[in-house]
């Protein structure tokens, strides 16, 4: 019989893994994954929760895509260092999921460079490596600003379409001071505010990283999140953002177009349109 993962450690599981989505933008789904070390029941819940979403457990010999260290660093380390050897090309994510303290000496692998805001390169051992952390505790987050920045400079298209350029740009005609709110769902995908285009944020509690809501907020958006929202106050939150009236909405997972619809329909005349986007496939339609 499968061990029974506690609350606390089922709760320690989820967190790790929408860690390393949010962080990562990639998918666990159809990723061979290895386990290195651990409490048994830590790894039990850890394992049972990846194949649960699709990601494939890899025998001892096998290559894998992500490494998933719970233990020392002792134990880690040379794990780490085999499965380096690898082909170009090959890339393997190793992700420091140590529940209580770092279960990754990120100094055993020589100097470190960050790839993107949470992911570190280590070119000194391969081009292909890339550390995470998901993290132990909350704490203060100085780098949110950076992280913005970083998704503002590659969010840009060199050469953006006409409409979204309109959308984007509230000089141009017909999208003048519109409301646009957004409403998004396991990535960190924060966009700059643009020219006098106003916006709204609004994040489901447990994918909110209130370090960056805090930036967006000192930057001028109204956010609608809080990462400690209960899922009443979720609710209470998607719509109060309804209720500034927006003109468009765009919608990650289809849940704030669908309670539009189900809760404000008075919105829906005045509207200009919505659109949604889910890179799971599985997003509810509105």
């Amino acid at each position: 019989m499968p061990l029974r993962s506690d609350p606390d450690t089922a709760a320690w599981a989820s967190a790790a893994v929408r860690h390393f989505a949010r962080t990562t933008n990639m998918l666990v789904a159809a990723r061979r994954f290895r386990i290195v070390g651990g409490e048994r029941g830590d790894v039990a819940a850890l394992d049972a929760l990846l194949t649960g979403l699709g990601a494939l457990r890899a025998d001892e010999h096998e290559p894998i895509d992500q490494l998933w260290c719970l233990g020392t660093p002792e134990h880690s380390t040379p794990v780490i260092e085999r499965e380096s050897d690898r082909p170009r090309g090959a890339t393997l994510i190793v992700i420091d999921a140590g529940r209580h303290t770092p279960a990754v000496d990120e100094d055993a692998f020589g100097p470190v460079a960050p790839a993107r805001p949470g992911v570190l390169g280590v070119p000194m051992t391969s081009d292909d490596v890339f550390l995470v952390s998901t993290g132990r505790d909350p704490e203060a987050d100085p780098a949110a600003e950076a992280r913005l920045r970083w998704a503002a400079a590659r969010c840009r298209s060199p050469a953006p379409s006409p409409p979204s350029s309109a959308t984007a740009d509230s000089s141009v005609h017909p999208h003048r001071r519109r409301d646009v709110p957004r409403a998004e769902d396991r990535r960190t995908q924060p966009a700059a505010p643009r020219r006098r285009c106003r916006g709204r944020r609004l994040r489901h509690a447990d994918e909110t990283d209130d370090a960056v809501a805090d930036a967006l907020r000192n930057a001028g958006l109204t956010v609608h999140a809080s990462s400690t929202a209960t899922l009443a106050e979720q609710k209470a939150l998607a719509l109060a953002m309804l209720d500034t009236r927006p003109h468009i909405l765009l919608d990650d997972g289809s849940h704030l177009i669908r309670l539009a619809h189900q809760e404000r329909p008075d919105l829906l005349p005045t509207m200009l349109g919505a659109a949604e986007e889910t890179t799971s496939g599985s997003g509810p339609c509105a």
